[in-house]
């Protein structure tokens, strides 16, 4: 498996599957301040660079402050009245590896991924497609559907805690959006 081969110089090592990890949620970036609407949609980077996450039970306070207002400033700088971070979505690792194909190869790894600030950083990443999906419609077809079902795995809104309601020794509400009103974040209506 991908996940044990992997030796970082820096980094904690394998994630194991009772590790907590937790996705920045940031407005700008999958979910709407003003409306804020949480949707699959906002663990896209599984298919690409990777789904950023910090090792939550070996995180310190500084690192986690200095992730979060790495994010609040991104996202505030493409969009100053709606960027910034409205919460995390916290899983564990096994509920990451719990996705998997038909003959039940897990479709995601969790990989540790330290950089020089960020020794607690650890990507979930997409490593397996299915032999049978062909072409751009298929494909898109495939994620879509395969995006679902992690964000099913993880949680879901059940995943999702408000930067107002963790530990306010961290005060992560101070990244919000300036256009954040406190709604709760929310799963999109069912269509009729």
């Amino acid at each position: 498996m991908c996940e044990r081969a992997q030796r970082t110089e820096d980094g904690h090592g394998y994630v194991s599957d009772d590790e907590v990890l937790w996705h920045f949620v940031t407005s700008t970036s999958g979910v709407d301040a003003k409306k804020p609407v949480l949707r699959p949609k906002v663990l896209d980077r599984v298919f690409s660079s990777g789904l950023s996450t910090v090792r939550y039970c070996r995180v310190t306070d500084q690192e986690l402050d200095e992730t979060a207002r790495e994010q609040f400033d991104y996202h505030s700088a493409k969009n100053e009245e709606f960027g910034g971070l409205l919460g995390v979505l916290s899983f564990t690792a096994s509920k990451v590896r719990s996705v998997s194909s038909s003959n039940l190869q897990p479709y995601c790894c969790v990989l540790d991924t330290p950089t020089e600030s960020k020794k607690c950083h650890a990507d979930v990443v997409f490593a397996h497609v299915e032999e049978s999906v062909a072409g751009n419609d298929g494909v898109k077809e495939f994620r879509t559907a395969q995006r679902v079902k992690l964000f099913n795995a993880i949680g879901g809104l059940k995943a999702f805690i408000s930067a107002d309601e963790i530990d306010p020794e961290f005060n992560l509400s101070k990244y919000h959006p300036k256009c954040y009103d406190g709604a709760p974040v929310r799963l999109p209506e069912k269509k009729k």
